[in-house]
């Protein structure tokens, strides 16, 4: 699927993909990312997605892996740009928008009829303050909510993005203006 993200340099919108890759080609921890993507891609149930530039479409600017939960439920299991898009001096902004919202549309062709204009996220971090920023951050910046039901540890939280909430992110980040 064709984006666009912003380059941060010029403040100017490029042209961006995001497509399914196999387990083998998604990024890993010795690549400088935090998740090895390759290993948890290669799960049953378990789709990789990444983006990349039209100018650089061997570089992932971001990658996600979308699980169906017994086969059924589509979540987010583990999602992250690129490392050289996590700093204040980043390369790309809407990376993480355009994927989260390509997961979304993805529930209405990967997802059982329950679980269509549903995405849950999972988020899983050690350090309680950076599971809390992070919690915020995907209510603030995506209009997620917090799933209170799902039974998660202390390091864990489970957010929910439907209905209305996941059609504003594909307007926002998924649609050419």
């Amino acid at each position: 699927m064709r984006v666009k993200i912003v380059n941060r340099e010029t403040n100017t919108e490029i042209t961006a993909t995001i497509k399914e890759v196999s387990a083998r080609t998604m990024p890993g921890i010795h690549e400088g990312w935090e998740f090895n993507f390759n290993r948890h891609a290669a799960k049953q149930n378990c789709h990789g997605y990444i983006l990349v530039t039209d100018d650089m479409p061997t570089v992932p600017e971001g990658a996600m892996i979308l699980e169906l939960k017994n086969n059924e439920q589509p979540i987010i299991t583990f999602l992250e740009v690129a490392p050289h898009n996590r700093t204040p001096e980043k390369k790309y902004d809407n990376v993480a928008g355009c994927l989260i919202a390509y997961a979304f549309k993805q529930t209405f062709i990967l997802a059982e009829s329950d679980f269509q204009g549903l995405l849950s996220i999972y988020i899983s971090e050690e350090n309680p303050t950076n599971k809390d920023r992070l919690v915020k951050n995907y209510a603030t910046k995506y209009n997620a909510q917090l799933n209170t039901s799902e039974y998660l540890d202390a390091n864990e939280a489970m957010m929910v993005i439907i209905d209305e909430d996941g059609e504003a992110l594909i307007e926002k980040y998924l649609t050419y203006k």
